[in-house]
């Protein structure tokens, strides 16, 4: 089987039932915590390891260290933007495989700009940031048919209102 067609496959399978029957899975308080643990550790420990490596960019070129921050700030609102889509998809049913790939991929773009403030290792900043925004964009795409149902629903709710 090739891995396009067990992509293929993973994403035509219904995410919210187990291997073990139809027996839908129970939405995971946990990994909602567990996304806000690893995504602290991971921003904590990417942090010290900018301020381990610091160069001095900041003190050779203040105007374009104030350019890069600025980049970097705008990384993070878009990191954390996608942190609370995926707690918002962790409030629901999901496959062990999938909160996993959700949790690491969210701490990945989360770790990115953590790197980066320090000017220290941009290449590795951007990296860690890219690699999550790229796991994400596929588990979004493989978990497509619940996203859009949920998605569905929630609009259908808003619209009773």
């Amino acid at each position: 089987m090739s891995h396009v067609s067990r992509l293929q496959q993973l994403a035509t399978a219904p995410i919210s039932s187990t291997a073990q029957g139809d027996k839908p899975e129970r939405p995971r308080p946990a990994a909602r915590i567990a996304l806000v643990v690893v995504g602290m550790l991971a921003a904590g420990a990417a942090f010290q390891l900018g301020a381990a490596r610091a160069a001095g960019l900041a003190q050779d070129d203040t105007g374009l260290a104030t350019v890069i921050r600025f980049m970097v700030a705008t990384k993070v609102a878009i990191a954390l933007g996608l942190a609370m889509l995926v707690e918002r998809r962790l409030r629901h049913a999901a496959n062990p495989g999938l909160v996993v790939g959700l949790i690491l991929s969210a701490a990945l773009a989360i770790a990115g700009p953590a790197v980066m403030w320090h000017l220290a290792d941009l290449r590795l900043g951007a990296a860690f940031y890219y690699s999550g925004l790229a796991g994400l964009s596929l588990l979004a795409w493989l978990d497509r048919g619940t996203i859009s149902a949920l998605l569905a629903q929630t609009v259908a709710r808003r619209r009773h209102r």
